[in-house]
């Protein structure tokens, strides 16, 4: 039995406004907090915060479609379980997880070689993590059982980032571990919410969600970055498997160019069988409308992908006409 729960004094119970407006009250929070309590840093890391964000609004990059929706799984969550909800809550359960995200992304940065100005950020890191437990904090006595379901995801996303590091190579299993412990911090907001509302019966379909949607993300994100990802010798599921597919001195480049994008597609499309299943469990319209949008969005890249790729290959088969064109010629001339 889940012990009572510490809650505020002012908990309004109402319908929850809508996500969107969620994010940006908590993104304009998060910047008052940052001028209040760290003021010379403050201006520094709100425009990291905006210039991080490809349309170069934090607020509006947690809301699109092809953004990890773990501000909205709460919510999402909620919904299902239930048709009215503490807005302070749920207000409260958006403001830490944006806090998480970003204490995780500067470590992140710094750790897999794409850091700018994060070295010169990275005291903001204890702002970020004092902010993101604070919430909780008001929320679940210091011996509820949520703490035990913090603490597992939380050091789950430590753990990835170190064994991710120390691989050279990657097999699926590896994969599949390292994607759900980059997102494991996605699962406690969902924690929180089942605990929040006495319903831990719903949590571990939701969980499960969490980790098939992570893998598809994370393979998204290795798919469409594979020359990057080459040209900084990092190490992805879909790297390690061009090295094992590829003949004998066919170079990744061209098994990327020749069969690898194609695969990964295909494992994509997979995955997302997994991802649709498990989302039909979880009985949500507004889970399924995202990923039918996100869907959608990523058909369309690859779509225009393809094409490209299409044309390297033309252009890779006239090449090697050419150059072996050219070794006749030499060998006649002789």
């Amino acid at each position: 039995m889940l012990e009572e729960l510490v809650i505020s004094s002012g908990a309004h119970i109402e319908r929850v406004p809508p996500p969107q407006g969620q994010i940006a009250a908590a993104i304009e929070e998060l910047r008052a907090g940052l001028r209040d309590r760290l003021p010379a840093l403050a201006a520094r890391v709100s425009r990291w915060m905006d210039d991080i964000s490809p349309n170069g609004q934090a607020a509006r990059y947690f809301a699109h479609p092809q953004m990890f929706p773990m501000l909205q799984l709460p919510s999402w969550l909620a919904g299902t379980i239930c048709d009215e909800r503490d807005t302070a809550f749920h207000a409260g359960l958006v403001y830490s997880t944006a806090n998480g995200y970003y204490y995780i992304r500067l470590l992140d940065n710094l750790m897999d070689g794409h850091a700018t100005v994060e070295r010169e950020l990275l005291p903001a890191a204890t702002f970020f993590h004092t902010e993101f437990c604070g919430v909780y904090q008001r929320y679940f006595g210091p011996y509820h059982p949520f703490w035990r379901l913090f603490t597992r995801f939380w050091l789950a996303c430590s753990e990835s980032v170190a064994k991710e590091a120390a691989l050279d190579s990657m097999r699926f299993q590896d994969f599949a571990e390292i994607s759900a412990g980059k997102f494991a911090a996605a699962k406690i907001p969902l924690s929180a919410v089942a605990c929040r509302y006495r319903r831990p019966d719903v949590l571990p379909l939701w969980l499960q969600f969490c980790d098939a949607l992570a893998c598809w993300t994370q393979m998204l994100d290795d798919l469409f970055d594979w020359y990057d990802d080459l040209e900084r010798k990092g190490c992805t599921y879909l790297l390690s498997e061009a090295v094992r597919r590829k003949s004998g001195n066919e170079s990744v480049e061209a098994w990327m160019m020749r069969e690898g994008f194609s695969w990964g597609v295909r494992c994509l499309r997979d995955q997302m069988l997994e991802v649709r299943r498990l989302a039909h469990k979880l009985r949500c319209p507004a889970l399924v409308e995202y990923l039918e949008k996100r869907e959608g969005i990523v058909q369309a890249e690859v779509t225009e992908i393809s094409k490209g790729l299409g044309s390297l290959k033309e252009l890779a088969a006239v090449l090697e006409w050419f150059e072996g064109d050219s070794r006749r010629r030499s060998k006649y001339d002789l």
